[in-house]
This record gives structure tokens, C-alpha cells and sequence, in this order.
């Protein structure tokens, strides 16, 4: 392969690298912020950690609860 050819693919292989990211950036970007608008992919958000220890306490009979003094 000569020089002349070398020069030929590695220019062409860059033209074809700068139109796909040209054209999927965009994209990509689009439906990025269509997911975060949606909360796609986000798992619920644990309950708060006063509320969980209220609900456990809740279920602790009054007779068995003592204070510290």
C-alpha cells in the first residue's frame, strides 16, 4: 500500500467518524433528557429513616417500652 493510500483512508476514516458523531450526538442527547424527564430507570426512594424507625417503634407494645432517666 503506498503513502498516497495511507493519507486516502486515514482522512476518509476520520470524515466517517466526525458524520456518525455528528449525527448520534444529537440523538443521544434527546433521549437522554427524555429519560431523566420521565424518571426512567430511577428506583422508588427508600422511605426516611424517622419514618421507618416510627413504624418499627409503633409495633413495640406499650408495656415493654421503659424510659432512661
Amino acid at each position: 500500500m503506498s503513502q498516497k493510500d495511507t493519507a486516502i483512508h486515514l482522512v476518509a476514516g476520520g470524515l466517517a467518524g466526525t458524520a456518525g458523531a455528528v449525527v448520534t450526538c444529537p440523538l443521544e442527547v434527546v433521549k437522554t433528557r427524555l429519560q431523566s424527564s420521565k424518571g426512567v430507570g430511577l428506583p422508588p426512594s427508600p422511605p426516611s429513616s424517622a419514618a421507618n424507625s416510627n413504624r418499627v417503634c409503633s409495633k413495640i407494645p406499650k408495656h415493654q417500652v421503659f424510659e432512661l432517666s
